[in-house]
């Protein structure tokens, strides 16, 4: 899957600067999750509820897709 790829550089180039522990590996998915909370919040408070809707499908893509991004950053 490319987009689990894409997380995957994006890992690798943080850590290239700083190591993430197993813990900060394993919370990667559920930070991913909660910042698209966060845009659901925001859009919602500004009355935008296509972008609102756009985030909440992304929350559950990525719920959907945490196994692979785990195995992937391992």
């Amino acid at each position: 899957m490319e987009w689990v790829e894409n997380v995957k550089s994006v890992i690798a180039g943080y850590e290239s600067v700083v190591n993430l522990s197993e813990r900060e590996k394993y919370a990667v998915p559920y930070v991913m999750e909660s910042i698209e909370i966060l845009f659901v919040a925001y859009f919602i408070g500004i009355k935008d509820t296509k972008h609102a809707n756009d985030a909440y499908n992304v929350f559950h893509f990525i719920q959907n897709c945490e196994s692979d991004i785990k195995n992937a950053i391992g």
